[in-house]
């Protein structure tokens, strides 16, 4: 990493976690352009997609804690070398060199991009809404804020069965030291019709008394399902209760009785399938987060 860009990294980091936790990013960072430049020159292409994407998700940490957000611009550049191939020089560099205009229609989707319905009979899964590399950034970007706010020991409670593939990777990205647990909430029948007020069909196994909650859900619509929880928590005396969510359901705003905390993405779509969000109780184990597209709409 040249002297520059070590700067550059160490005055942001400074800005948005001060010197101390700014010193060990650079000194991350550091390591891992070594690592890159070693995995280069040895022509290890497995080791160097991990060790660019690690070095790509730290810059997006210290970017988005800066006020900049990438995303755009990383899934625009990704578009646009996906079309095209690298060719690498006798010194160990390289440049991108374009593909023939044919290789575009092989180009995977990206966050927003349209892809070809898929038939699931009475509905159909429309387009890509977010793909897995954005939701995967934008789930560090989540924890980074969220380790800012709660210092310590945090009791992360996910709701089942939804917010199962969500839960576990905030849990994973954030350092704090946590204790996992989930509670089953039922808002849905198997139709997909709402059932009312949300009912408890499975609690957590530990004490909240006392503890940091960090709430998880898959999506805010209403907002029954998180206000009951929090009421419940608060009610058994928990110290500090934050919600998180993947998906902000905008045409619910309304209506809402709460707002969640820390948000993932915001769409104004009605009805989602994956990522663990079903629909029908299908489709929770695709990548991506597809609109669903009911028939008087298909």
């Amino acid at each position: 990493m040249t002297r520059e860009t070590s700067r550059t990294i160490a005055e942001w980091a400074t800005t948005a976690f001060g010197p101390a936790r700014a010193e060990a990013l650079v000194a991350r960072a550091a390591t891992e352009m070594d690592e890159l430049r070693e995995s280069l020159s040895q022509g290890d292409f497995d080791s160097i997609a991990s060790e660019a994407a690690d070095v790509a998700i730290l810059l997006h940490r210290i970017a988005h804690d800066h006020g900049h957000d990438l995303s755009d611009a990383v899934d625009a550049k990704m578009a646009r070398n996906r079309l095209r191939r690298w060719e690498p020089s006798g010194d160990g560099t390289g440049r991108h060199v374009a593909e023939p205009a044919v290789a575009a229609s092989a180009a995977p989707a990206v966050s927003g991009a349209k892809s070809a319905p898929v038939e699931t009979g009475e509905a159909r899964l429309g387009d890509v809404l977010f793909d897995a590399k954005r939701i995967s950034i934008r789930v560090r970007e989540l924890a980074a804020a969220i380790e800012r706010d709660l210092e310590g020991d945090i009791l992360i409670v996910g709701v089942l069965k939804g917010a199962g593939f969500f839960t576990s990777d905030l849990a994973r990205a954030l350092r704090n030291p946590a204790h996992l647990a989930f509670v089953g909430v039922s808002s849905y029948g198997m139709n997909g019709s709402a059932r009312g007020e949300p009912r408890l069909t499975s609690d957590v196994d530990v004490p909240v008394a006392g503890r940091k909650i960090l709430l998880v859900e898959d999506l805010v619509d209403t907002g029954g399902t998180l206000s009951r929880l929090v009421d419940t928590f608060r009610q058994r005396g928990a110290a500090d209760i934050r919600t998180a969510v993947l998906l902000d359901l905008v045409q619910s705003r309304p209506n809402r009785r709460l707002t969640p905390d820390y948000v993932g993405f915001e769409t104004s779509a009605t009805w989602v399938s994956g990522y663990g969000i079903d629909y029908k109780e299908k489709y929770r184990n695709l990548p991506d987060i597809h609109e669903v597209v009911l028939p008087s709409k298909a």
